[in-house]
């Protein structure tokens, strides 16, 4: 039986020691170029995840076999984003220019368009951090709808971002503490330790203004208790 895309994409990876935890090649010996060599026929067949991959060892050298080529680098991810709308691709095109890594030029601009494509095909990672770059720039109208559309999916820093713009009326709200504290609260569901604490110290300071301490606010079939 001849082996899938992401069996060779598995076997590729095995080969190059990347991740040796796959069912049917956990004992496979490297060989990097064998492994470049199926990357490289997944990269012509429009595989994302590996087309991914080797445009990053392109621009980093990681590889002894490879040699650096950051711009070839570039034009893979960009040729994956456009033709195959792989997310992963655009996501790291936005932070190679946001950043200026790999010593690309840094442009904002070039940042946002990628951010913001990959936000409208549904990333919530991609959604946050447009809305971050959308509020630096005073724009917060379009700040919060992005960090709306991030916090919907579940993203807790996108959350703890509308939860302030409820609470300090931005981005064209009007100041509503109640919605403020049910977004702080599902911040403090969805995110880890620090963000956490971050976002219970937001809704205990709201909740202790509004004289609501040991309250129940309900929302739905959201039930958030303070102070309790």
């Amino acid at each position: 039986m001849s082996r899938t895309n992401d069996d060779n994409f598995s076997l590729a990876k095995a080969l190059l020691n990347i991740n040796q935890s796959g069912r049917f090649y956990c004992n496979v010996v490297k060989n990097e170029s064998y492994g470049v060599n199926l990357l490289n026929t997944l990269v012509n067949n429009c595989h994302g995840e590996a087309t991914l991959l080797f445009a990053t060892f392109l621009m980093t050298g990681e590889l002894s076999c490879l040699s650096i080529d950051v711009d070839a680098g570039v034009k893979l991810l960009k040729e994956s984003f456009k033709l195959d709308n792989y997310v992963k691709s655009g996501l790291a095109l936005a932070q190679i220019y946001e950043s200026g890594l790999h010593g690309i030029e840094m442009s904002n601009n070039l940042a946002k368009v990628y951010y913001k494509a990959c936000a409208d095909l549904g990333s919530s990672t991609a959604a946050l951090e447009y809305g971050l770059l959308m509020e630096m720039e005073s724009r917060e109208e379009e700040a919060l709808e992005y960090y709306m559309l991030s916090a919907q999916k579940g993203n807790h820093e996108a959350m703890f971002s509308v939860g302030e713009f409820y609470e300090e009326a931005r981005g064209g709200l009007n100041k509503d503490d109640s919605e403020a504290c049910h977004w702080y609260h599902s911040a403090v569901q969805e995110g880890d330790c620090d963000d956490s604490r971050a976002a219970l110290e937001r809704l205990n300071d709201v909740a202790t203004i509004l004289g609501i301490t040991a309250q129940r606010i309900r929302r739905g079939s959201i039930v958030c208790m303070l102070g309790e």
